[in-house]
């Protein structure tokens, strides 16, 4: 008599596992209230884009300063880190990438960022340490080192930085 129920349920768990709707895998997991007050904590997002390029990014005409193409971005390493208008954050070594940051809001809406970025690929260490100013939802681009690679092809390696607002709590 146990085998019975047996046949009844593997083909019920059989049918359910078919004919069943998957899972998001993006969907926002835990505690929904637990991500709305980490929304509130950190309402922001500090977006890093490092990376080499064979062209120098293009520069707005006024100002000179460099501009972020989408040829970059695609190419680029991109890190995005949730942060607050008042933050101090460290990732430590991710693969090759280490991130030291302070934001700070200014009284004009602008944002004080001070940033500490190492990398390091199989050409060598790169270290950038500087203080910048942040237009909120505005890249800035620092960066600029060149050298040649194998081919005497000139590479620039630029870091381009955006600080945006947090619009829902699954970013």
């Amino acid at each position: 008599m146990r085998i019975l129920p047996l046949i009844f349920f593997i083909p019920f768990s059989i049918g359910t596992s078919l004919f069943a709707e998957p899972q998001d895998p993006f969907a926002p997991q835990g505690d929904p209230e637990g991500q709305v007050q980490g929304l509130k904590e950190k309402p922001y997002q500090l977006e890093i884009a490092y990376g080499e390029t064979e062209e120098d990014l293009p520069t707005d005409g006024q100002s000179l300063m460099r501009l972020v193409n989408a040829d970059f971005l695609e190419n680029a390493t991109r890190l995005t880190v949730a942060t607050s208008s008042q933050d101090i954050g460290e990732i430590e070594k991710r693969g090759n990438f280490a991130l030291e940051y302070k934001v700070s809001e200014l009284d004009d809406g602008t944002f004080d960022l001070d940033i500490h970025i190492t990398t390091s690929d199989e050409t060598g260490t790169r270290e950038v340490n500087s203080e910048v100013q942040l237009e909120l939802s505005k890249w800035f681009v620092m960066g600029g080192l060149t050298r040649e690679d194998s081919a005497d092809q000139k590479m620039i390696f630029a870091i381009a930085i955006q600080l945006t607002p947090r619009t829902t709590p699954s970013e």
